[in-house]
């Protein structure tokens, strides 16, 4: 079922644009990971990370089958060291609304109908619903969240016009 929000992400580093993405899927999970890795798949079917001295064996093995690409770790990258493990599973959409995981390390601003009602650390489980925005930062980089209509994503796609 398709509660016609999608999840809308922005990321940036400073006053500099790295990434704005829309997540449609209304189960949805969006992760933060720290750099690439070597992901193996086999006939088009992912298998898993790998050791990047196992790229060039698995590449071969068997042959036309077998294929080794860097990839990243997350679906927005940030600096290593940010997370305490290389990929962190934050965004958490769920029927009318998301759930973002904030670590409570990390500085966070809560806006709900034009007010801000938290700033700081130590945030944790957070429920977004139509008309909340969410911002904190991990690593230098910012990510600014909010769920906005369907219609409107889908429109602004044919017109060209980004995110």
């Amino acid at each position: 079922m398709h509660d016609g929000l999608t999840l809308l992400i922005r990321a940036a580093w400073r006053d500099l644009p790295l990434a704005a993405r829309i997540f449609a899927a209304p189960d949805a999970v969006v992760s933060l990971g720290e750099g690439t890795g070597w992901r193996w798949s086999l006939g088009g079917v992912p298998i898993g990370w790998v050791p990047g001295g196992l790229s060039a064996w698995l590449s071969a093995s068997p042959p036309g089958l077998s294929t080794v690409e860097a990839a990243a770790r997350g679906d927005f990258l940030v600096p290593p060291g940010a997370l305490a493990s290389a990929v962190r599973p934050v965004w958490h959409r769920v029927p009318g609304g998301c759930v973002v995981d904030v670590d409570p390390a990390w500085r966070a601003c809560v806006h709900r109908a034009g007010a801000t009602l938290f700033v700081g650390p130590g945030l944790g489980l957070v429920e977004l619903g139509a008309a909340d925005a969410l911002t904190f930062a991990v690593g230098g980089v910012g990510f600014s969240t909010r769920l906005v209509p369907s219609d409107a994503v889908r429109s602004r796609r044919r017109s060209g016009s980004r995110p």
